[in-house]
């Protein structure tokens, strides 16, 4: 599955994105982190992973989008904009507003746990740097 086509609502506690929201275009990321934030439970977690960088890049044939800590937060700033504005069904039907519990309004927010850096352990990469993070759903 594509993370472009996740469609679940409020249904893990935890996303596990190690080195694969990389490969997503800078374009697509704000909506495809929202649908993985819709997709977290109120207080589920989820961790990222990027090339420590900014912009994209291709290499070998594969796309690559490179992320810093400023590029993340703009990132998690916008998914809390956007998501907040995005009214889901849940499986019964009823139109609500994401993460909230009733059809009172309700904004999601994400926020960042931790971010830190490390290095890359396989062989020959020793010089390429990791981003790693891990957001929360409020």
């Amino acid at each position: 599955m594509r993370f472009q086509d996740v469609d679940a609502v409020e249904r893990y506690d935890g996303i596990w994105c190690c080195a694969s929201l990389l490969h997503v275009s800078e374009a697509e990321l704000p909506g495809v982190m929202t649908k993985l934030a819709m997709a977290l439970k109120p207080g589920g977690v989820g961790y990222l992973s990027f090339k420590y960088g900014r912009g994209e890049r291709e290499k070998d044939g594969r796309r690559f989008t490179d992320m810093d800590v400023a590029g993340l937060q703009k990132l998690i700033d916008w998914v809390n904009t956007l998501g907040g504005d995005i009214l889901t069904t849940n499986k019964m039907g009823i139109k609500r507003e994401v993460g909230s519990e009733d059809t009172a309004v309700k904004r999601f927010a994400l926020e960042t746990e931790t971010i830190w850096q490390t290095g890359d352990v396989r062989a020959g990469r020793g010089d390429e740097v990791w981003l790693n993070a891990i957001i929360r759903k409020k």
